[in-house]
């Protein structure tokens, strides 16, 4: 015969706490609200095939994996060109485009926090993700060229390469690193 065991109320509240968090991450399990659309509204298979192929790549990309956890996704196109938007939990953004009549592509991503050092390794490590081992030449020891901004306040320093004329690109306002561009046209 089984005899009731009394449990202390700090296990208890312990216990029943642990329980909630569980069924919480458990409720969650299966969804992503922060992954884009599997398709993208078009009466065009390719370009909606090219939607699907950018998304998976860009997905593997070193700069969506510096955003950490995404909050939102929103994907458009706009006359043929795509266009996805992630937002982080912590107020990072990244915005891609690609363009495949112009052969295109373009990532840009504002944050804050992060060395000149971080952002130039980053933007190496985007490199060679778009380009392979190789690469697409750029001189990263070679002194970058300062550029206007976005806005007045910033200027870009940009490292260009020798194929598909790609570039990577630091952003800055003031003196502090606010972002990374990394960007092809072959």
């Amino acid at each position: 015969m089984a005899r009731a065991v009394q449990m202390r109320p700090e296990f208890a509240w312990g216990i029943a706490v642990l329980s909630i968090g569980i069924a919480a991450m458990a409720s969650g399990a299966g969804t992503s609200p922060t992954s884009c659309p599997e398709a993208i509204s078009t009466s065009d298979p390719a370009l909606q095939q090219r939607y699907v192929d950018f998304k998976r790549s860009l997905e593997l990309s070193p700069l969506v994996s510096q955003l950490g956890q995404r909050v939102s996704c929103t994907a458009h196109l706009d006359d043929g060109s795509i266009r996805l938007e992630y937002v982080s939990s912590k107020g990072a953004k990244l915005e891609a485009r690609h363009d495949p009549a112009i052969e295109f592509t373009e990532q840009r991503l504002s944050t804050t926090g992060l060395s000149r050092k971080t952002g130039e390794a980053l933007l190496q490590r985007t490199e060679r993700w778009a380009f392979g081992d190789t690469g697409c030449s750029i001189a990263w020891k070679k002194s970058p060229t300062r550029e206007a901004g976005l806005t007045p306040d910033s200027y870009e320093l940009a490292y260009r390469g020798d194929v598909c004329n790609c570039q990577g690109r630091l952003v800055r306002t003031g003196n502090a690193l606010t972002g990374l561009v990394f960007r092809s046209a072959c």
